[in-house]
């Protein structure tokens, strides 16, 4: 039979090092979502500007087209997208922090989620 500490570092490495495992993996994909989305929001804004600067430059005073129109409601879309990923992030991060000070400490009491 095994000690209890024999039976809490069996279940620590094969049932909660998996599950830390795959919430790492998880913040990992989000980081790089989270940095694909803002390179995205970068460019659809540079384009925006872009637009916007040829209609002044070209006198056209009867505010913008529908393209420019659409390229602003992108941006927003967006952007908040953006926010809400790094919301997501800041809570998964704390999350996995939480977890694994459980995982790594034995308290069997963490902060509630």
């Amino acid at each position: 039979p095994m000690s209890g500490q024999q039976v809490q570092d069996w279940v620590l490495q094969h049932e909660l090092m998996p599950v830390l495992s795959a919430m790492h993996d998880s913040i990992n994909k989000l980081v790089w979502e989270l940095a694909r989305t803002k390179q995205a929001h970068s460019h659809i804004r540079a384009q925006w500007e872009s637009v916007r600067e040829r209609r002044f430059r070209g006198g056209d005073n009867n505010g913008p087209d529908h393209y420019e129109t659409n390229l602003q409601l992108v941006i927003a879309h967006v952007g908040q997208l953006a926010a809400d990923q790094e919301q997501d992030l800041e809570r998964r991060t704390e999350r996995y922090r939480r977890f694994r000070s459980l995982c790594t400490s034995g308290d069997a009491s963490p902060a509630a989620p």
